[in-house]
């Protein structure tokens, strides 16, 4: 509970998942484009000779321009993933909690949080957005760099231009670009993407469980026994972290009241989430007896009512004593 927010999960099932699918749609072409290589100069050797040689290596040089490509990709992946983790986090709060907001016309300020990060969000994508226009324009261009290469260099080794050979080499090279320079960046990109996602999801599935906790009792108790008994509990959100609560020792037994006051902070919710089960101690022992209930609790209480109210009163009194005087009565 608190590794992961409720935005987390919902990105992870949203998006995540959903790029296993569009990867999936592009391996084969790491197979297919050595087999198809080896083909194409088998079938331009006898036509071009060398220059075939020439054009082949100048399009596998784009290979390591590729690779950095699909790398920073996977980058500008995981920091939008992160960001669009936030932005879904802060709706998930701020939907439920609307109520509130809009009866204390807190709609700009909030507003304002989403807007930002969502602009945060939008940074990332728009970068990666970037990215894939200059891989894929680097794959458009490269066919007719490679195309002047080979017949630039076919013409200075002695050899004569004809209308055959340069459709025939012109078909090829177009067939095996799209292979080389569009299928394959793909792959690269959706692959980085689906890495990352793989990661993400693995992480989150490796986060320990939720462990329900033990020591309820049966729903049959007497009154003299502690309803709920902590002895020098200490509670953390994250084993990592600090603890925010520590040295905790109290006793409460059917039809008391016990009353928990303390700064914004200082660890009042932290406190009933462990009654509920969600944190477990870290140190000490903490007993629940029979069932629980939790109700939240919201103010109503909005600036200018209670002087509303003291008006409204002042009024009503002075109505009530002049109706007094008119009547006699004072």
């Amino acid at each position: 509970m608190g590794q992961t927010t409720t935005g987390q999960i919902v990105n992870l099932l949203s998006n995540d998942v959903a790029r296993f699918d569009y990867a999936a749609e592009f391996p084969f072409f790491f197979i297919f484009g050595p087999i198809q290589v080896v083909l194409y100069l088998w079938i331009l050797w006898p036509q071009l000779g060398i220059s075939a040689v020439v054009g082949f290596i100048v399009l596998f040089l784009f290979a390591p321009f590729q690779t950095f490509m699909g790398k920073a990709f996977g980058k500008l992946r995981t920091a939008g993933a992160i960001r669009t983790d936030e932005r879904i986090r802060l709706m998930n709060e701020f939907i439920p909690a609307m109520r509130v907001i809009k009866m204390y016309a807190w709609e700009k300020p909030f507003a304002a949080l989403v807007d930002y990060a969502r602009k945060r969000e939008v940074a990332k994508i728009r970068g990666a957005a970037y990215l894939k226009g200059v891989n894929l324009g680097a794959g458009t261009v490269s066919e007719k760099l490679i195309m002047f290469l080979i017949l630039v260099v076919f013409i200075l080794t002695g050899h004569h231009l004809t209308a055959k050979t340069v459709f025939v080499a012109m078909a090829l090279v177009r067939q095996l670009q799209y292979t080389i320079t569009f299928f394959i960046p793909l792959g690269i990109s959706s692959g980085a993407e689906a890495l990352i996602s793989i990661k993400r999801i693995q992480k989150f599935l490796e986060l320990p469980e939720l462990e329900e906790n033990n020591s309820q009792k049966s729903n049959n108790w007497k009154t003299s026994e502690p309803v709920i008994e902590c002895k020098n509990v200490e509670l953390r959100w994250r084993d990592d972290h600090d603890p925010v609560l520590s040295g905790i020792d109290f006793k409460i037994t059917k039809n008391q009241l016990l009353t928990v006051i303390g700064p914004v902070g200082s660890g009042k919710s932290t406190l009933l989430t462990s009654l509920l089960g969600e944190v477990k101690p870290s140190k000490g022992t903490m007993q629940v007896s029979g069932k629980m209930s939790y109700a939240c609790q919201q103010a109503w209480i909005f600036a200018g009512k209670l002087l509303l109210c003291f008006e409204y009163y002042y009024s009503l009194c002075w109505r009530l004593y002049y109706i007094c005087n008119l009547s006699g009565c004072c």
